[in-house]
């Protein structure tokens, strides 16, 4: 599905940010066309040393693919820590595709070799949920 989803789709991406406050600033920055030209300090200005345990902050990513209006489907990713998950997907990730290549060899879509069912017990192993959205008969 998501194949087909995604031909000829322009691509969006969002992030909320806690306080409001902060997260109004990166709106109007990004409105006014500026986020890209602030440079990488913008973004670590006041930062302390870098901690010896990566952190445990609850983390929840939401994704969607809509088409002409119409949501197609919808997921959320929960967990703790962001690079806690970024490291537990990647090796589940990983893990999936070597087991499902069987030899296939060439330019291959992601589709062709695993879906999200094939890798979701390994990230529910690493306590990242994956929860399906309800799509209402409007595609919402």
């Amino acid at each position: 599905m998501l194949r087909a989803a995604i031909d000829g789709v322009h691509v969006r991406h969002y992030i909320c940010m806690r306080p409001r406050a902060l997260q109004g600033l990166l709106l109007a920055l990004n409105a006014a066309r500026l986020m890209s030209v602030l440079p990488a300090a913008s973004f670590t200005a006041g930062a302390t040393a870098v901690s010896e345990e990566p952190s445990d902050e609850a983390i929840c990513e939401w994704v969607c693919v809509n088409r002409d209006g119409r949501r197609l489907a919808a997921r959320t990713l929960g967990g703790r820590g962001y690079y806690r998950m970024t490291a537990a997907a990647t090796l589940a990730f990983a893990r999936a595709l070597v087991r499902s290549s069987n030899g296939k060899r060439g330019l291959l879509s992601i589709d062709e070799l695993l879906t999200l069912d094939a890798i979701r017990p390994a990230l529910e192993e690493h306590r990242i949920a994956v929860d399906e959205q309800p799509i209402d008969e409007n595609g919402r």
